[in-house]
């Protein structure tokens, strides 16, 4: 059985998920994010910031049908967590490889759903409701 997912029925309906999430995730990223960075603990950063992200992600692509809108809900996200680097004292390392790592997440999740759908596994997604890509 494949994944299925909702239709949108226009490009700006799948574009409206994208900013949003992103948007929510960017803000969470710059805001946790920050203060878990903070921690210096080896893998905290990880541990915390991931499945939140995969949540955004996922809702953008529950959302909008899109495979594209995983990437592009990273893209808002990684340019909101930019904006860290307008605090005074901050480490210009410590806010970029953050939003480097956004963007090589989203392509992995990516290459997830993709790999599923590919392989005809089946999977609900945190709402509950089967849908089709549409690619």
């Amino acid at each position: 059985m494949k994944i299925m997912f909702e239709r949108s029925s226009s490009r700006a309906g799948g574009l409206g998920p994208v900013f949003l999430w992103g948007s929510l995730w960017g803000i969470w990223e710059a805001t946790a994010g920050h203060v878990v960075h903070l921690t210096h603990v080896p893998g905290l950063p990880g541990f915390i910031m991931f499945p939140a992200a995969f949540y955004f992600m996922s809702r953008a692509f529950v959302r909008s049908g899109r495979y594209q809108s995983i990437f592009l809900t990273a893209c808002v996200a990684a340019g909101l967590k930019l904006f860290d680097i307008f605090i005074p004292g901050q480490n210009i390392q410590a806010v970029i490889n953050p939003a480097q790592a956004i963007l090589l997440e989203s392509l992995v999740v990516t290459g997830f759903y993709y790999f599923l759908q590919r392989f005809g596994a089946s999977v609900l997604i945190f709402n509950g409701r089967k849908r089709t890509p549409r690619g």
